[in-house]
């Protein structure tokens, strides 16, 4: 009986066994996984292992990510093709990441599979046809052996039990160790630096955190009362506000490079800037990015809000923005009769800002698509000569004061390594010739940038209105060699010229509170983020007003309008030169459109559908008349690289 027991029994003990060793592998697996991702990520094993030995419990968090996804491959038939589905997708973020971090020196996080499809628009300024082919047939090579594995793949019985407790323990475990370690549950209140921040919790969990925290965390005590007494503490007026022409010029991937250290120029690359410095206010700005995500930096001087409080990597533009109207600079000078325009010589729908600014209370956004006479780079960017006629345009629209803001983006990476003798400045103490070259074409491009400002002040100056105009850096350039900048990676210049007599002061400045201060020297004080930062920026409890505010205005009651209207969206005008069609015709199987303002961006659209145009001239745009009938109606789309209308022009009948 003994021996007839053992023999009934042994399969089951070595189903057991299977079932226990096919945990264990998944265990090993992740571990392994993890360390892979880390590597990519730091480009260091050393890196890896100082991080895991260093804070042991956040890696093995980070384990525990990876383990839970893998551990989910037990509730399929398919199984092995499943977990390596996963593993694979794992890799694949790994690869990404290591790429992005490549170019802008900041990790990827979930909000930049947002911006996909602008992607495929820049692509071909940091990677060279062969590389792009490469990554097609890699591709393409992927999704064969991913179909082959699919059919090659053995069902199984489903482990549902043994799955479903593995993954709800693990999903347990993950809710859990946040609230007993300290050192895990940081992330939650982690802020600045994005890439200090995966650094200092690993890949994975950073990565995933943003996905899962999106948005601002409703503090704690936010009620009605709370908001109340915030608001009424607000009480300043601008009833003796100076009226100025207000200009705002963001300057791309722009700073003081003097900066720098252990490195030199043959000679100073940003005179102009330079001697502003000495003569007008001016100070190190702490930025919200490193290397790209020039549109937060948009985002925080616009609003006044802070990005601390939203979730890790995240872009409000192409979150609550989409939907919800905010407080901003426009809206604010517009109570003071002020007309806002806003341009950028890239494309208007690039993080969405065709349709955000409209919320910002922009009047017109004039975009690449609209731009007269531009010009490129060699690395195909569009240089920012073309800002000073747009900036004239807009101070020109009209009698009213303006606000301007103008976002360059000339100085934009990728840098090329290669040597040009043709760069205008020798750089001095770069460690290997590599990142020399791309410092030299750096140089080369912010030396263009600084050449636009003293143009724009010529062309204020002779238009004889009183104006203020604030020059600063979006964030700093995505170079990455030792001793690249002294101090912290996210601070650029500012300078504020004028023309008013504005006394000098020179002062460190967030982000966020450049349009505050900006305002405070011209006694406008409107907006409840302008008068925080104008009143309350010594307070202790400064943090905590303006997270409670900003919770409420984007994603709570809105219990400070309660004594006011909410701002509602504008009638954004994309293009300061509307485009006009006076006639259309069919002639010689041709339609011939006849207008103004027409670029090389602008489509003839009949019935609804854009056809494929030639551009004749300013004036003059021609399409097949296939298929196409006179009484048709026809109008003209302003339409982006990436084959976005934003715009839609009157419309005609065909003649």
């Amino acid at each position: 009986m003994f021996f007839k027991r053992i023999e009934v029994n042994q399969p089951d003990q070595i189903s057991v066994l299977n079932k226990r060793l096919t945990i264990l592998r998944i265990g090993v697996f992740s571990l392994l996984c993890a360390v892979i991702l880390e590597v990519l990520h730091r480009q260091s094993l050393m890196g890896v292992f100082t991080f895991a030995f260093s804070k042991p419990v956040v890696f093995v968090y980070n384990v525990l990510i990876i383990f839970a996804t893998l551990s989910a491959s037990l509730l399929f038939k398919r199984r092995h093709f499943v977990f390596g589905m996963i593993a694979f997708g794992w890799l694949v973020l790994g690869i990404c990441n290591f790429i992005i971090q490549f170019f802008r020196r900041t990790p990827l996080t979930s909000d930049d599979f947002l911006l996909i499809n602008s992607l495929f628009n820049i692509i071909t300024i940091y990677l060279n046809p062969i590389q792009i082919s490469m990554i097609v047939l890699a591709i393409g090579i992927s999704l064969i052996i991913i179909i082959k594995a699919w059919m090659k793949s053995v069902k199984l019985r489903v482990m549902f039990h043994r799955g479903l407790v593995t993954l709800a323990a693990t999903l347990l475990l993950l809710y859990g160790m946040p609230n007993v370690s300290p050192t895990i549950y940081a992330l939650k209140n982690a802020r600045g630096n994005i890439v200090e921040i995966y650094d200092e919790f690993g890949f994975v969990y950073s990565f995933v955190s943003s996905i899962l925290n999106k948005g601002i965390e409703e503090p704690n005590k936010y009620d009605k009362q709370v908001i109340d007494s915030i608001i009424k503490h607000l009480t300043k007026d601008s009833h003796d506000a100076i009226t100025a022409n207000i200009i705002f010029v963001q300057l791309e991937s722009f700073f003081d490079v003097s900066r720098l250290s252990g490195v030199s120029f043959s000679s100073n690359p940003i005179p102009n800037f330079t001697a502003l410095k000495s003569e007008y206010s001016s100070g190190l700005l702490y930025v919200p990015t490193l290397g790209g995500g020039t549109a937060n930096t948009e985002f925080e001087v616009i609003t006044g809000m802070s990005l601390d409080f939203f979730g890790t990597g995240e872009y409000p533009y192409k979150g609550v923005l989409l939907k919800e109207t905010a407080e901003s600079i426009a809206y604010n000078l517009k109570k003071l009769g002020y007309r806002a325009s806003i341009l950028h010589n890239n494309s208007g729908n690039f993080y969405g800002r065709n349709l955000v600014f409209a919320n910002l209370g922009f009047d017109a956004f004039s975009t690449l698509e609209t731009m007269r006479n531009v010009e490129y780079n060699d690395q195909g960017w569009a240089k920012d000569i073309v800002l000073i006629d747009e900036i004239m345009e807009a101070l020109n629209y009209s009698d009213d004061p303006d606000l301007v803001y103008a976002i360059a983006v000339q100085s934009h990476g990728d840098y090329p390594r290669i040597e040009n003798p043709d760069y205008p400045f020798q750089v001095f103490g770069v460690p290997n010739k590599s990142d020399e070259n791309q410092l030299e074409y750096y140089l080369s491009q912010i030396h263009e940038s600084d050449a636009i400002i003293p143009e724009i002040i010529a062309k204020v100056e002779q238009s004889g209105e009183p104006t203020v105009i604030i020059f600063f850096g979006d964030h700093l350039p995505g170079l990455n060699f030792e001793g690249f900048i002294e101090g912290d990676r996210n601070t650029t210049d500012y300078v504020i010229w004028d023309n008013i007599g504005l006394v000098k002061q020179n002062k460190n400045l967030e982000t966020y509170q450049l349009g505050a201060y900006v305002f405070n020297s011209l006694n406008i004080h409107e907006g409840f983020f302008t008068q925080i930062h104008q009143s309350e920026a010594d307070n202790p409890n400064y943090e905590t007003i303006l997270h409670l505010l900003q919770y409420d205005v984007l994603y709570g009651e809105k219990y400070a309008y309660s004594q006011m209207n909410s701002y509602i969206p504008s009638n954004l005008q994309i293009g300061f030169r509307i485009q006009v069609l006076t006639q259309a015709n069919i002639f010689h199987e041709k339609i011939i459109v006849n207008g103004r303002n027409f670029t090389k961006y602008s489509q003839i659209i009949v019935n609804g559908e854009t056809l494929e145009t030639q551009y004749i001239s300013s004036t003059v745009l021609v399409a097949s008349s296939e298929g196409i009938n006179p009484g048709s109606t026809v109008g003209i789309a302003i339409v982006s690289a990436n084959n976005e209308i934003l715009s839609i022009s009157n419309t005609q009948r065909i003649k």
